[in-house]
């Protein structure tokens, strides 16, 4: 099984900003909590960075005068 790098950065950031929030919800190790808590932005930007580096669209590509919307959402029919 081959993983793709962009699966490793978002588990191993979404596991680092999950510990972060169970460790201030219970209160404890402070010190840990502002070290987590000042290197989330950067975690964040990373793992964005990555994915839009990286990442690859599955998805079916737009037609000659469709516009970005859901792919899941029948554009055709009119909103109720």
């Amino acid at each position: 099984m081959h993983l793709k790098h962009e699966y490793i950065v978002i588990g191993a950031v979404s596991l680092i900003l999950i510990f972060y929030t169970a460790l201030a919800v219970w209160g404890i190790f402070p010190g840990l909590v502002l070290m987590l808590f000042s290197l989330s932005p950067v975690l964040l930007i990373w793992m964005v960075w990555v994915v839009l580096k990286h990442g690859t669209y599955n998805g079916p590509e737009l037609k000659e005068g469709e516009e970005f919307g859901y792919a899941d959402w029948d554009h055709r029919r009119k909103s109720e």
